[in-house]
Order: C-alpha cells, then structure tokens, then sequence
C-alpha cells in the first residue's frame, strides 16, 4: 500500500468539519470535465506550456497547507492506498462558455415567468368571461324597479321598498333553449290608438330591446311620467312600462304569463264578463286560450263586456289596448294569467304577410286603490264635463226597464198598450218598454211592421200618458227576407266574405241575413237615414242596441275598411244612433267608456242559483276596468224562475244602477208584488242617493259605483278574495243571499262601526259575523263610523 499524499484538489470538508480529499468521494473516478470544475481557484496559476492528453491546460500545483486554498469547499484527502491517476493539476473553466450557460438559465427562467403569467391572465379572463355571462345570464336589464331574468325569461316587478309585487314570464311560445341578444336599434315606436300616454314610446325612456334570432323582438321600455297626462296625488309613485312585441316568423306566436301564485298573497282581478263561474278575482277557475272578443256566455269565453286590463292586490295593473288582437288564458294549476296574440283565422283578420303584433303596459303603484284610481282617470272620458254627462244619465237610475214578453214571436199594437196599462195600475214606477226585433215585419227593415203598427205615434204617446217611453231593438244583422236585402247587395251595404267577396251569412237564434257593414261611410249613411226618418215618424226616442258582439260576425268576414278589433264596428253602430238624435238606453257590447255615456247590459244569465250568483262578479269586472254604467240582466234569468230565486235576484236588482224586469212580480205572486214594492220603495229612499254620490265620483275620480270592498279597504288583506258583498259609494255595503234554503249569511265587515239597516243593529268591524236572514230580507249595512287608524 502506498503512502498517503495530499492531493493537490484538495477540498476542506465542511459536513463533518474534517479534511477530506478529493479522491475519497464517489467522484473520484468521474471525467476530467467534472474534475477541472472543482478544481482550486484561490490565485492566479501560471500557465504550463505542455498540453495533456485530453486538450487541456495543466495548472500548477495548489500552494499553501490543505484547506486553505480559498476555494469554498476542498476535495476530501485520498486514501492510503490509492494513488492519484492524473497529476496534480489546476483547470481553469474557458470563460465565454460559462457565460452561454448562464444567459441560457436566465431566459429560461424569464420563459417560465412569463408563462405563468400568460396562464394567470387566461385563468382570470375566464373567470370573468363566466361570472359577466352568469349576471348577464341572471340580470339582464335593470329599469327602476323592473328587473329581468334571460334564462328563465321571468321579470320581476320590485315595490319602492324593493320588496316583489309581480312576475311575468315573457316568450312562452318561442324554444327554450334559445337565447336572446341586445337590438337596441330596432326599438319600435308605435303608438296605441286607445291610450297613447300609456303606449307612446319616447326619447327619454329608459329600456332595451331583446331578439330571439328569426322568432321574435321584444321592446321593454318606461314611459315617462310627463307622457301619461296624469296629475295630483294619484300619479304620485306610479312608474310604467311599455312590452311591444313583434313576431318575426309566421309559425312563433306571442304569449307572456303573469304569475297567479307568486309573490304569496296577491290576488289578481280581471275586467272582463267571463262565462265561468267562479272566474272573478281571477285563478280559481281555468280559462282555455280565448280571444278578448265580446260574445254569448252561453257559447263563448266572454260575455258583452270586456275591457282589457287586470288588477293585482299588490298594486300592480296590466293593460292592453283595444286596438291590438288579442288571446287570454288562465291556468288554475299552473297559477299563470296568459296574454298573447296567435295567428287564428277569427275573429281577427290579418293579412297574410303580416308578423304578429303585441303592445301592453304594466303599471306599478303603492297599493291597489291607487293603481285602479290611476287606470280608470287616464282611460276617464267625462272628467272634464261631469255636470253635462250626470243630466244626461241621472234620469235613468230612476227608471224601471221592462221588457215586453214577446217570447220570440210577433205582437201588436194593442198587445203592447195593455200591457203598460197593466204596470201603470202598479206601483212599480214610471220607466222604459222595450220591443225586441219583431216590432218590425223582419230584422233589419228599421220601420214598425204597419200590418200589426198601424199607429206607432200613437202607441208612443198613450204609453207616455201611463208614465212609460218605448223603446226599439235594433241590430246590424239584416234578416234575408227584409226588404233592405236586394239595396243593400246592390250598394254593397254588407259585410262581404274575403274569398268570394259575396255577402257574408250569419245564423243567430231568430234570424238569418247579413251582417251590416258599419266600417263604411256608405254603410253609416244609409242607416243613419232610416233611423232618423224612424225617430221623425214615431217620435220615439229611445233605442236598445242588441246582438253586436264580435263573436257574432260571419267566420270568414271582410271590412271595407280593416279594423284589428272587430268590437269597433258596435262603436260604430252607437256613433251613427247618436248621430240620428235617438239616444242609447243600452248596448249588448262594451270594450271601454264611451265619449257619450251609455249603460252596458251584462249578458242573460240561466234562471238558476248559479246564474244568479255571476251577476255580481260581472258587475264588479266592468267596475276594475272603469266601465260604471253597467245594467243587469233580467230579473229571474232568461227563462221560468221560481218564487225563491225570483225573490233574491230581485233583492240584488234593486241594489243595481239598474232594475230590469222581464217577469213582472204580480204575474208570479201576490208576495212577491209587496216585496218588489217594498224594495223599490226603500230603492228610492236609500239606494239612489248613494248612487248619486257614487255617479260624481266616478265621473270626476273615476271611480266605480258598484265596488269591490277592496276598494275602501285595500289594507284589509281579508277583503281581497271576497266577490259576494259590494259597496255603493263610500258608505253602503250589501251582501246579497244567492244560496237557497237558508236562514243566514256569512258576512264579513271591515273595519269600523257598521249598522244593519233592516234591523239597525251595531256592530264592529274588523271580523266576521253569521247574519240571520228571512225570504224578504237581504243585508246591507252603513257605515256608522269609519276606523280611522
């Protein structure tokens, strides 16, 4: 073995504070390459001018004891029996390509800063990009207090308070999986021809515009408070917005649906005479898809009148424009008021290139007697002539209407002279009798059948002398056989079918002929010149507008002039009475307040319990739209009714604007004589000054005379639901019995001091109470002393 040498790569070990030689670690063996990097390099070595056999330079030997050389770390010391392979030399390691090396490293390092950079900026613009589409995606449009959601299309109407006050669904019909994008610059700019304040889109108002690619376009837009000419307290906190919609291919239909259910605890109303029992406030009985047409509630969805808006309890009002076709359904299950427009050949008539239309506000106020106040004072025609128009209908709350029993068939001159001697000898009172259509020879003649009339002056006038005014049926329906027929294809008077362009047929109960065409100046002429010849020959005055309801008109109908609401052409007919100087007792069609006031005529209803229990709601549906001239139907229904059912639609007629008798009572009973006089005795004393009141007020406020209790007591959630109790004015309440057999009723008072009038007991409000009744008796109440807190 050999002696131990110092190497001269030497290294001073620093793990276990010995000297160590090179030798002694696992490198020892390694290449000249790993070798020259470790080796000393505490001075400057002179160069050897030898070259080894591996290219490089040797260095001298390393001077100065092991361990001190300056180097960081010496080689560990060789062990005793190795010897070195290579001599002792010191290599220097060429400066440039340590200097490659390192600039290699640092562009390494600056590449992977740089990329991870890259990767956090690509990571947070995701995270962006996803939550930016999931607010858009949530919050779409932010109005005030209208909000929209894109993926469930449900917009949500927030009270000041931010608290909900109604959800509407929008794009029922258009596929849910597609989704709508920004058209702000296809905002629509058309206007309602019923209420241009509530319709008209302005510069100021604030909104967006969504399109479903080739399906439909949606403008939601707030109006502006200066554009709804409204003033005074009842615009104070009122804020609406205009929905127009257009369809943008021929097979998408428009619908949105206001929900039933949600928020909790709203109740909605609607405006419209429906033919379901049950139907108002509305969601308690189901309503298939119908259009809003006046028709027969024996045949159709609705009845003679329908006005186009619905109330929430929450105080939000919804309104569409009669002007604009349009469909209304209600699902009781689902919980969802549906309005839409669909493409269906009747009753409305589009030609075949037009995309389909919907224009409708919504309307928010602080509770729901504002917003029905608001509604009714922008739609309000008499405002400003209230004085002209209560002379002109005061007369008639006074009068008993009677309809002459004709029973469909023909009478005579003498027929009808008796029978008003017979009411005369009556302490009834004074009124109106009325002829159906067969006081001419066939429908549509517009003179007296002179067969049967051969003094129709004089029949007028002796009918005068016993406190009574005739009064004549008249109809745009022109019976086949009248002698107008033959005229009025010559001069096309009629209304034409859109194929043939021949005379239109239609077939009611009592006639079959045309149907008169009234959207033509030639039509409005020629009628309008028998009318007056009429009124010059007869003297008569009065006259009662019968069968113009839409759903009446022939299927395949054509207009001279195109009306997009059929309900026009009865306004039309009322125009050109008005114009002959005859006045209008009533219409058997309504869709809004006339300029000159006439009374609606609700629809017949059966002569059964359930009939006699839809002659309120319907009251109370014309009251929500502003419609306040409403008469009842017939006293007992349209048939037989028994001396019970007799006795308490009585009851409730003689607490109408209206009484209207097709039976007289002396005819069923001599009891039931004494309890008409009774009522109609305690009617003039009681009831026509309360009406008289209520008439101001609804012609100045707009206000309705037959209310719903909600109405004065809208804080009461109690009173939302109830449709069987009414209030005339401010001060009287009824509650009319319309269930047989029973000795009392369920009555709810609000609060106050109430006083029952029949029995003039006291009771307090706030609660509600079992009220015994008997045959002849029916609850109503004055308010004694209102609760003010």
């Amino acid at each position: 073995m050999m002696g131990h040498n110092p190497s001269p790569y030497s290294l001073q070990g620093s793990l276990d504070g010995k000297d160590s030689d090179y030798t002694d670690t696992i490198c020892s063996t390694r290449s000249d390459f790993f070798k020259r990097y470790y080796a000393p390099n505490s001075s400057p070595a002179r160069a050897d001018p030898a070259v080894d056999s591996n290219g490089y330079t040797p260095l001298r030997p390393t001077a100065g004891p092991a361990g001190q050389s300056g180097q960081p770390d010496d080689p560990p010391p060789s062990k005793p029996d190795e010897v070195s392979a290579e001599p002792s030399v010191e290599v220097k390691k060429p400066p440039a390509k340590k200097s490659r090396l390192k600039g290699w490293a640092s562009q390494v390092r600056f590449s992977w800063v740089a990329m991870a950079l890259l990767f956090t900026v690509i990571i947070a613009s995701i995270v962006v990009i996803v939550l930016q589409y999931n607010i858009h995606k949530s919050k779409y449009a932010l109005l005030g207090r209208f909000k929209f959601s894109e993926q469930e299309r449900r917009l949500r109407l927030l009270s000041p308070e931010g608290e909900e006050q109604a959800r509407i669904f929008i794009a029922s019909e258009v596929p849910s999986d597609d989704l709508p994008y920004d058209c702000g610059l296809h905002r629509s700019t058309r206007v309602s021809h019923t209420s241009k304040y509530l319709a008209e889109s302005t510069s100021q108002g604030r909104g967006v515009c969504l399109e479903w690619k080739n399906q439909a376009r949606v403008t939601l837009e707030q109006v502006s408070p200066e554009r709804l000419n409204c003033s005074g307290p009842v615009c104070r906190g009122i804020q609406c917005f205009r929905v127009d919609w257009r369809s943008l291919s021929p097979t998408v239909d428009l619908m949105d649906c206001l929900s039933l259910k949600e928020p909790a605890g709203q109740t909605w109303y609607g405006s419209a005479e429906s033919a379901a029992a049950d139907s108002w406030p509305l969601g308690t009985a189901d309503q298939p898809l119908a259009p809003l047409v006046t028709g027969d509630t024996s045949q159709h969805a609705f009845g003679n009148v329908v006005q186009r808006s619905f109330l929430s309890s929450n105080g939000v009002g919804v309104y569409t424009f009669t002007n604009e076709s349009m469909f209304v359904r209600v699902d009781v299950t689902e919980g969802r008021l549906c309005l839409g427009n669909v493409r269906r050949p009747f009753p409305y008539r589009y030609p075949a290139e037009d995309h389909l239309t919907m224009l409708y506000s919504i309307c928010t106020a602080p509770n729901i007697m504002q917003m029905h106040q608001f509604g009714t004072h922008v739609l309000n025609p008499y405002s400003r002539r209230i004085e002209e128009t209560r002379r002109k209908v005061w007369p008639s709350f006074d009068q008993i209407v009677y309809h002459f029993p004709g029973g469909g068939g023909v009478y005579t001159q003498e027929q009808v002279i008796a029978y008003g001697a017979d009411i005369s000898t009556r302490r009834y009172g004074s009124g109106v009798l009325v002829l159906d259509s067969h006081w001419q020879a066939h429908q549509g003649d517009i003179q007296f059948d002179r067969r049967r009339f051969n003094n129709a002056w004089k029949a007028n006038e002796l009918l005068q002398r016993q406190g009574l005014e005739l009064a004549v049926t008249i109809s745009p329906v022109v019976e086949l056989k009248s002698a107008n027929i033959e005229y009025g294809i010559d001069n096309q008077l009629w209304v034409r079918e859109a194929v043939t362009g021949d005379p239109a047929l239609v077939s009611l109960a009592n006639a079959k002929g045309a149907w008169m065409d009234l959207s033509s100046t030639k039509t409005q002429n020629w009628l309008r010149t028998k009318l007056k010849r009429l009124k010059d020959e007869t003297k008569i005055k009065w006259v009662v507008i019968d069968q113009t309801s839409a759903q009446l008109l022939p299927f395949y109908y054509n207009l001279t002039q195109r009306m997009a609401n059929p309900d026009y052409l009865s306004e039309q007919l009322h125009t050109v009475v008005r114009q002959a100087g005859l006045l209008v007792l009533s219409t058997s069609s309504a869709v809004r307040p006339l300029q000159e006031p006439v009374f609606a005529q609700l629809s017949p209803r059966p002569s059964t319990w359930a009939g006699l229990r839809q002659v309120l709601p319907s009251a109370l549906a014309a009251g929500t739209g502003g419609l306040h001239l409403v008469a009842p139907p017939a006293v007992g229904g349209s048939g037989a009714a028994e001396p019970e059912l007799y006795a308490r639609w009585l009851q409730l007629a003689s607490f109408m604007p209206r009484v209207h008798l097709a039976q007289l009572p002396h005819q069923l009973s001599p009891e039931l004589e004494q309890m008409a006089n009774t009522l109609l005795w305690r009617r003039r004393r009681t009831v026509l000054p309360a009406y008289e009141a209520a008439l101001r007020e609804a012609l100045a406020e707009g206000w309705p005379m037959v209310r719903p209790l909600w109405h004065q007591f809208g804080e009461d959630p109690t009173v939302a639901p109830i449709a069987d109790q009414f209030l005339i004015g401010a001060r009287l309440m009824v509650a009319p019995v319309t269930e047989p057999n029973v000795t009392s009723r369920r009555v709810y008072l609000p609060r106050g001091l109430w006083r029952e009038l029949s029995s003039g007991r006291l009771d307090s409000g706030g609660r509600w109470l079992e009220q015994p009744v008997t045959i002849d008796t029916i609850p109503h109440y004055e308010l004694f002393e209102p609760d003010d807190q």
